[in-house]
């Protein structure tokens, strides 16, 4: 049901989004969508959710195995874990923008700090001493910000070359090695 919803706010923004296009796009019937989903609200803060959840388990992998081998290249994996997740941002610059009106920001947030947490505590883990909670902070305001804000300009595609650069530019801020 949410792929179908990502896929209709796309095409059709929030006003657009009908709700018995994306119970049939996605083979239910209304009732069984509104059971889970009582409102157009409800499906694009689950939307919402969901890719959110998806980074955080995504940076989760990407940091464990980090810790577990120090040589691999955790900066790159985070960096892809988000691009990955806002790589169609068509659906996402309708959802975004519809974020402050929207009861969103109350479930949205809880994850994102998680996300930090997860971050932080990788950088405990490794030693960094200095401001592990100032600097997973930085690195979910670098990653997400500049992501979102992409997201939210008509025409643009988030793709490998900007990983590339998100990854020199977090490499950078935090003062990292460049291998």
């Amino acid at each position: 049901m949410l792929e179908a919803t990502r896929l209709q706010l796309a095409a059709v923004g929030v006003e657009g989004l009908n709700t018995n296009e994306v119970a049939k796009a996605a083979g239910v019937s209304i009732g069984s969508l509104y059971q889970y989903y009582p409102s157009k609200e409800s499906l694009v803060t689950a939307a919402l959710v969901q890719q959110r959840e998806q980074i955080r388990d995504e940076v989760t992998d990407a940091l464990e195995s980090a810790a577990a081998d120090p040589t691999r290249p955790w900066t790159r994996e985070i960096v892809d874990a988000f691009v990955r997740n806002y790589a169609n941002p068509a659906w996402l610059r309708v959802a975004l923008e519809h974020v402050p009106e929207m009861d969103a920001r109350r479930k949205l947030d809880p994850i994102d700090a998680e996300t930090v947490d997860v971050v932080r505590a990788f950088f405990e883990h490794c030693g960094r001493d200095e401001d592990p909670v100032g600097d997973a902070q930085v690195v979910y305001a670098l990653l997400d910000g500049t992501l979102a804000s992409l997201a939210r300009r008509a025409g643009d595609v988030i793709d490998g070359e900007l990983a590339v650069d998100l990854d020199n530019a977090l490499r950078a801020v935090l003062q990292l090695p460049w291998t």
